[in-house]
This record gives C-alpha cells, structure tokens and sequence, in this order.
C-alpha cells in the first residue's frame, strides 16, 4: 500500500520481511531508500498514509492506529481496539477517520465502528454502525 507525500516527490510503503513488515521512504524514482525503524519488538506495520503538511506518517499496526512524526520521536497511538479496516486523513491534517470492525468480523453481520480522531490523539468520536471504508470529501 504505497503513498505519495503531499509534494508528490516521494513515497512511503510496507515491505515484508522475515517476522515483520517495515516501512520504508523513497524518492519517487525509488533513489534513496530509508528504513523507518518504528518498533524493534513490534510485527506488521501497514497501509502507510502521509499527513496532509508531509511531517507525519500514519499506519495501522494489530489492532492499532498509529501516527510517527518524521522528525523521529516515538510513535503515537491515535486508536486500539477493533479490527482496524481504514482511515483517512481529514485534508488540513487535523483529525482522521477510521473504521474498524468491532463485532462478528467475519461474518456478513459485522458491526463496524466509524472514528473521528484528533491527529495528536488527544480526542475520539464513535459513530456506531458506520460503512467499513472510510473517505473525506473537501
């Protein structure tokens, strides 16, 4: 699940490797690759997603939402719980959406959850019943 950053001269995408998934910045010719080391212990990092100013990246790892500022301090969870499905960042950077799927996810009968999340963490709004992907209009 690659992404372009908002100048469009670079990408951020998975990779799997042995025991995890890692991510990893290039130039958008693939030139100067860089590692993103998020978490030595942790396993899959996935679906990256640029923040709209480019100075944050957010990612879904298990069951968490997690948002690492490029500047290198340590990621922050933005959400837990649920089976995380997608997220969007809103287009001034400001909040995300998520959808997560919190009941009889693998059944026609799931009950999937919708968030509005503040891009420092700092608030969540749930909006039970919601659709499973997520999208911001202007």
């Amino acid at each position: 699940h690659p992404d372009w950053s908002p100048d469009g001269l670079r990408l951020v995408f998975s990779t799997m490797g042995a025991a995890s998934r890692d991510l990893w910045i290039t130039d958008a010719d693939g030139s100067n690759p860089d590692h993103i080391v998020i978490c030595d212990t942790c396993s899959v990092a996935d679906e990256p997603a640029w923040s709209p100013d480019g100075k944050s990246i957010a990612f879904v790892r298990s069951d968490t939402l997690y948002a690492q500022d490029l500047a290198g301090a340590t990621p922050r969870v933005l959400a837990h719980g649920g089976e995380m499905h997608s997220f969007a960042w809103s287009p001034d950077g400001d909040r995300l959406a998520v959808s997560s799927c919190v009941e009889d996810c693998q059944s026609s009968e799931a009950r999937w959850t919708t968030s509005l999340i503040r891009g420092d963490g700092s608030s969540r709004i749930e909006i039970l019943g919601a659709a499973a992907s997520v999208s911001w209009e202007p």
